[in-house]
């Protein structure tokens, strides 16, 4: 498609058909995986959802991966229900998809800003480096 290359996977969602998306100009990747249930196929290693197989395929390597992350771990019990992943989890499918860079997007509506800021806290020392999404945020990949 003009010069990118886009790929598309199924991923675990409740509720319906969701999917993620790989994008790439030859250069640089980005992936986007939006409305991403890991745990509708269970609790996976860390309780946050499973890191279902083509997740991971869509973030290998990416320069970027732009990923839910409408909860945060201590959410998960009783939230995850409607369908979306922790932050925690997107960072983990970062980490082991080799991903460079996280961005966490597709928040909780009655996150504050400065909630989101203590999410960015959060994250601040991840061996992957992690980015909080706001409105008009601009990356250079």
């Amino acid at each position: 498609m003009d010069g990118f290359t886009v790929e598309a996977r199924e991923i675990p969602h409740k509720g319906g058909r969701t999917l993620g998306y790989r994008v790439s100009d030859g250069r640089s990747v980005v992936a986007y995986v939006t409305d991403h249930c890991p745990t509708a196929l269970g609790p996976g290693p860390d309780g946050w959802g499973e890191y279902h197989p083509s997740a991971v395929e869509l973030a290998a390597e990416a320069d970027v991966l732009v990923h839910d992350a409408q909860l945060l771990a201590e959410e998960v019990a009783t939230e995850a229900a409607f369908g979306h992943a922790a932050a925690e989890y997107a960072v983990g499918l970062g980490r082991r998809a080799g991903a460079r860079q996280v961005v966490l997007f597709h928040h909780r509506p009655d996150r504050t800003d400065g909630a989101l800021d203590q999410l960015a806290r959060r994250f601040a020392a991840s061996p992957v480096p992690v980015t909080v999404g706001t409105e008009g945020l601009v990356l250079d990949v």
